[in-house]
């Protein structure tokens, strides 16, 4: 039989190593509910009927329904993403996502798609719309719609598929993905998947001929929900701060959005603005050299950019002449796009970062119909450091025929507006770590290991560095410059010398300098530590002056301190005075000594007495 020493030990090991593993464990299943992209089902809606000439209308009356998971529905929605957590907004099924954008994925229950005459099994529908949307193909095999909506209730066509459960179906492609710009500002989704299905009933002999019976259905599957980006979407406070940076709207050519026509003051779209782009978010604001927005931000600040809608699009200043509609073949010259539907308005985003590097536009289709939101300030995005090019094309419908009341053609025209702005740091801050301990050093600091920069993604910022040496001459030590240059984000210093940091801000015109010595050269540290001149520094040595670890400098006093006289006393009375200014002190001392031995004698008990028992303990 084990002891009890060895029980303990073993009891010990093994509550070390379930710790370990809980810790472990913990620590994976954290990383995978907010770190990864995780999958979730979505349960729909089911609604079938029996009248083949039933348009699949679900949004004006009211239906007998089922959910998904009730029925042998054609099969499963997924959303894969950064997500967490299902709450309810206005009805609909909430989902936070944290990082990037999510995935929509159908995947489809195979019994339906086979081609078994005795079980329901999907068949081609030649009908070309689904309650009120009208599809440019027949349904075929299966249709889906995805729409998207800023409130739930009104809802905007935004993907249309049609024969999708043919053959050629690729389950493992996502259907739709997110944006940003939906995320930023939250947004609702449903997906429609409709479909017709069969079922052998029976046969039946018509002449000479046996034919099969089959009884038929329509099929509709919705699926609604709610995604937002919690980390981008807070409260627009209506005294915040808003720069307008957008300019007025020109009018292009209908080929790429180019060029500028003349508006005249006859033409119902003169002076005609849709909206306005503002910014806020920003501590100070500045021009460039082009007289371009620069938006400068501080620790905390984020710089938003924003877009409100003057008018109803289809109404515009009221008018129910004018009215945006879609540009189908739409493309941006200036952003070399491809020809694409626009849709009714396309906003276009380019970043370009401090290496002058063009990232590749972000393109929002159908903008002004799926994202804005009239007399409402709208989020396009935060912005952190760089130049920023927007465009926002659209095209204007002027139908004389409802103003004349005669057959004329509708005329089109096709609009822009184009701006640029730039967001920068504020701060004139470098910030450098010494190389073996990663510790932040401040001005005047002293490391015999070396530094890196850190530039805290300040990248326009001016930054030189200079390293200083001392030889000695004749004279002793003197400066000799070994480089004097721009520095770089993450670039290291070994080297012994002395070296001087300057930044620069162009655009708030502040300037901020540090020095660092690297080396162990005593009169080197006390020359960074004071700032006083080397010279200066020899002298204080040469007159006693010693110099400490960290570069302060202990200066010898120049003072000579007289000795003090004391007055002849009566020998008596001095001997009485100090008996008597000693005594409690030495009685008090008395009775201290007295309580640690006390205290020793009770701690050499308490230690036998745990001895005695741990050999008790041996012998049974």
């Amino acid at each position: 039989m084990l002891n009890w020493r060895s029980s303990l030990r073993r009891f010990s090991r093994i509550t070390t190593i379930v710790f370990v593993m809980f810790i472990t464990l913990a620590g994976i299943s954290g990383y995978t509910a907010y770190s990864q992209a995780i999958s979730t089902s979505i349960s729909g809606k089911s609604i079938i009927f029996e009248d083949m000439k039933n348009n699949y209308t679900f949004s004006d009356q009211r239906l007998p329904e089922s959910t998904t998971d009730e029925i042998n529905a054609l099969g499963k929605l997924t959303i894969t993403g950064n997500t967490k957590g299902s709450s309810m907004r206005n009805g609909f099924p909430s989902y936070s996502v944290k990082t990037g954008n999510v995935d929509f994925s159908y995947v489809s229950n195979k019994p339906l798609i086979s081609e078994n005459l005795d079980q329901w099994h999907l068949v081609d529908d030649p009908n070309k719309s689904v309650d009120s949307t009208m599809l440019d193909e027949k349904i075929g095999k299966g249709a889906i719609i995805i729409q998207t909506s800023k409130d739930g209730i009104i809802w905007v066509t935004d993907k249309i598929m049609t024969n999708v459960f043919d053959t050629n179906y690729a389950a493992s492609e996502p259907l739709y993905t997110s944006n940003a710009l939906q995320l930023t500002n939250g947004c609702y989704y449903r997906i429609i998947v409709a479909y017709k299905t069969r079922i052998r009933t029976g046969q039946s002999k018509f002449l000479f001929f046996t034919q099969d019976d089959f009884s038929y259905q329509k099929n509709l599957e919705i699926y609604e929900f709610y995604l937002f980006n919690e980390s981008l979407i807070h409260f627009n406070d209506p005294n915040m701060k808003h720069y307008k940076v957008s300019n007025d709207p020109i009018r292009t050519e209908p080929t790429g959005y180019t060029g500028a026509k003349e508006i005249k003051v006859s033409d119902p779209f003169y002076n005609l603005n849709l909206g306005d782009f503002t910014v806020s978010g920003f501590t100070e604001d500045s021009k460039d050299t082009d007289g371009n927005p620069v938006f400068l931000k501080n620790l905390g600040d984020q710089v938003t950019l924003w877009f409100k809608l003057q008018y109803d699009i289809n109404h515009l200043n009221g008018n129910a002449a004018l009215s945006v509609v879609s540009d189908e073949e739409g493309f941006d010259n200036y952003f070399r796009t491809t020809k694409q539907n626009f849709g009714k308005g396309t906003l276009i985003i380019r970043h370009t970062d401090f290496q002058n590097i063009k990232t590749r536009p972000t393109i929002y289709t159908n903008y002004l119909e799926a994202n804005a939101k009239v007399n409402a300030d709208t989020k396009v995005g935060l912005y952190e450091e760089g130049d920023y090019e927007v465009a926002l094309n659209y095209k204007i419908k002027y139908d004389k025929t409802k103003i004349l009341g005669q057959s004329v053609l509708p005329q089109f025209s096709f609009h822009r507006v184009f701006f640029k702005f730039s967001v920068r740091n504020g701060n004139c801050m470098v910030f450098p770590f010494d190389l073996s301990t990663g510790a932040e050093l401040s001005n005047t600091s002293i490391t015999p290991n070396g530094f890196y920069l850190d530039l805290a993604k300040s990248r326009y910022l001016s930054i030189n560095v200079k390293r200083e040496i001392f030889k000695e001459g004749a004279d002793g030590l003197t400066e000799d410059t070994r480089f004097n240059k721009p520095a770089k984000d993450g670039e290291e210093y070994k080297e012994e010398g002395v070296y001087t940091i300057t930044v620069k801000n162009q655009y708030t015109n502040q300037e901020t300098t540090k020095k660092i010595y690297v080396g162990s050269n005593p009169i080197l540290k006390a020359h960074v530590f004071t700032q006083k001149p080397i010279s200066e520094i020899k002298k204080e040595i040469a007159s006693g002056a010693t110099i400490n670890e960290d570069g302060s400098i202990n200066m010898v006093s120049k003072e000579t301190v007289a000795p003090k006289t004391i007055p002849e006393v009566n020998k008596t009375q001095t001997t009485q005075t100090i008996e008597s200014t000693e005594s409690p002190k030495v009685e008090q001392t008395n009775q201290l000594l007295g309580l640690s031995n006390l205290s020793i004698g009770i701690g050499v008990a308490v230690v036998a007495g745990l001895i005695g028992i741990v050999k008790i303990r041996k012998r049974k």
